[in-house]
């Protein structure tokens, strides 16, 4: 029963952490495609030109 416990846990965040990897992924394309890179730059310039 105590394998069966180990074995399930491993399982579970195995599975967890392959999600967690594509969750991180998409989010950077997403971020990277709508813009957000170049709004920041251009916010940290304006910043820096002050």
């Amino acid at each position: 029963m105590a394998v069966f416990k180990a074995t399930f846990w491993r399982l579970i965040s195995g599975t967890l952490g392959i999600i967690c990897l594509s969750l991180m992924a998409t989010l950077g394309i997403l971020l990277k495609n709508s813009g957000f890179y170049e709004l920041q730059s251009t916010i940290l310039l304006d910043w820096t030109l002050v």
